[in-house]
């Protein structure tokens, strides 16, 4: 959110209270530059375990570039869209093609190599938990969120730059202040086309979890009404008790599956 004031421009950037674990990851950031004095004054406050800390650090590091209004707000978008989003999205890719080898009991994984195949019978109710999971990691930090973000500070810097540009103080066109200006606007235009990227791989990734849940939906009342009408072969006579906490599991082999039965046509 900004506003646009006479001399002054003034800049709220937040993000909401998360909380994990009893602990909190929101921060709030609110300036106000003055374009009679070229100063910029806030207030940031945060927890530990946001990246507001490293973000003042960086920000002093370059304190020869302060007299930009938006070199912050960038500088907390750079340490939110790190290189951990790229990483947490190949890895639900990577855990999406496990429960895939897993619900297409595909000949080339081994029990070794797969978690949801135990002495040749898959584990569903892990598979479906997984699947909920990974479900969850790839909606983590969505980018069509950050891309708000990003059309925003853009519209920022337009009218910072519509009142500085022509400002003396700020050194005019090929100044400091608007090569630095010109750098901001890159690399926005980097993490838009980074955003774009990742959104479309994020959304390969819900369509294959998709089609996996609906496979997994399909089979497993299946497997349970066939496993309560015909139940494996008990090697002692006396019926073994029910364990409350059993979970679902059916042989991995293709032949072991039962065969569903037979679709009649309508007279």
């Amino acid at each position: 959110m900004l506003t646009f004031l006479f001399s002054f421009l003034e800049i709220i950037f937040r993000k909401s209270d998360v909380r994990k674990r009893g602990l909190t990851r929101g921060w709030e950031l609110m300036l106000s530059h003055s374009f009679r004095t070229n100063i910029t004054t806030g207030y940031a406050k945060g927890t530990p375990s946001s990246d507001l800390i490293e973000s003042i650090k960086h920000l002093r590091a370059c304190a020869a570039q302060i007299q930009h209004p938006l070199l912050l707000p960038v500088i907390i978008l750079s340490h939110d869209l790190s290189i951990k989003t790229d990483q947490r999205q190949r890895e639900a890719r990577d855990w999406l093609r496990n429960l895939e080898h897993a619900v297409s009991m595909r000949t080339e994984v081994n029990d070794e190599d797969s978690k949801y195949i135990h002495d040749s019978m898959i584990d569903l109710d892990q598979i479906n938990r997984d699947l909920v999971e990974c479900h969850s990691q790839v909606l983590w930090k969505r980018p069509q969120a950050y891309q708000e973000i990003i059309r925003g500070i853009h519209c920022a810097m337009d009218r910072f730059w519509q009142k500085a540009g022509s400002d003396p103080a700020y050194g005019g066109v090929g100044g400091d202040v608007d090569k630095l200006h010109r750098s901001l606007l890159a690399r926005l235009e980097f993490y838009q086309a980074k955003l774009k990227g990742i959104e479309n791989y994020a959304h390969i990734t819900l369509e294959r979890l998709t089609i996996q849940r609906a496979a997994v939906r399909v089979t497993h009342p299946f497997l349970t009404k066939e496993m309560k009408t015909n139940p494996p072969p008990s090697s002692t006579t006396s019926s073994p008790k029910k364990n409350p906490n059993s979970v679902s599991k059916w042989p991995a082999s293709n032949a072991a599956w039962p065969t569903p039965p037979a679709a009649t046509a309508p007279r």
